[in-house]
């Protein structure tokens, strides 16, 4: 018996979790889209937890899902309805755009069981402490890409140390695009304390790529 529950799928506004019908327990993906701006489409949030359906097929934030097991994706409705009747295990074709550029992957859907070992998995790990705040996803008309303002750099923690500055604006960790506040965020839990994690920002006109030793939040 299909049931309604309340996971993954967000207002496009404010986020908060909202009301899907018809998914069977175990046909989820983990997603969490909302409507995208200006075109038609699904637009993902971030690609957390790692080894998640999402992760595995290389998507991240940002990008827009327009097809799912060859049915069109218009909006988050389209792709809650797609998601009806798939089989765990079962690939699905997702097409999807990032900046600009449709790409094809393949969607594996899980139980909702293994969704939350992979979060808990990730919440179990060491956590990663940069030292910045204060995100806000803006559009760079000179890349026609965009990227996430830093709003804080905290003084003498890591990424100041390393050389990151208040209103710079991140491209990408370790060449992953990062386009949502939501995959910023991700990226930055996913680190490894100790590691070196290597920052693409935008300042002031140039595009500088900046490696940042990960601290460690105790």
């Amino acid at each position: 018996m299909r049931t309604e529950r309340k996971i993954f799928f967000t207002h496009p506004k404010d986020f908060d979790s909202a009301w899907t019908k018809g998914l069977s327990e175990r046909n989820l993906c983990g997603m969490r889209v909302v409507d995208a701006e200006g075109m038609p489409g699904a637009m993902v949030l971030s690609s957390s937890p790692p080894g998640s359906p999402l992760d595995q097929a290389g998507m991240v934030g940002a990008d827009v899902i327009v097809g799912l097991g060859g049915k069109p994706v218009r909006n988050a409705e389209d792709l809650r309805r797609a998601l009806v009747g798939a089989q765990v295990g079962q690939p699905l074709e997702v097409l999807f755009v990032r900046d600009g550029e449709m790409r094809k992957s393949s969607l594996v859907p899980v139980p909702e069981e293994e969704i939350e070992r992979l979060a808990d998995s990730q919440k179990e790990k060491p956590k990663a402490y940069w030292g910045v705040s204060g995100f806000k996803r803006i559009w760079i008309p000179e890349l026609r890409l965009f990227g996430v303002r830093l709003g804080n750099v905290r003084t003498n923690r890591p990424a100041e140390i390393a050389g990151l500055q208040s209103g710079d604006v991140v491209l990408a960790i370790d060449d992953v695009p990062i386009r949502t506040e939501e995959e910023l965020v991700a990226r930055i839990e996913r680190t490894s304390p100790g590691s070196i994690a290597l920052v693409a920002v935008f300042r002031q006109g140039d595009v500088l790529r900046i490696p940042v030793k990960v601290g460690r939040n105790d």
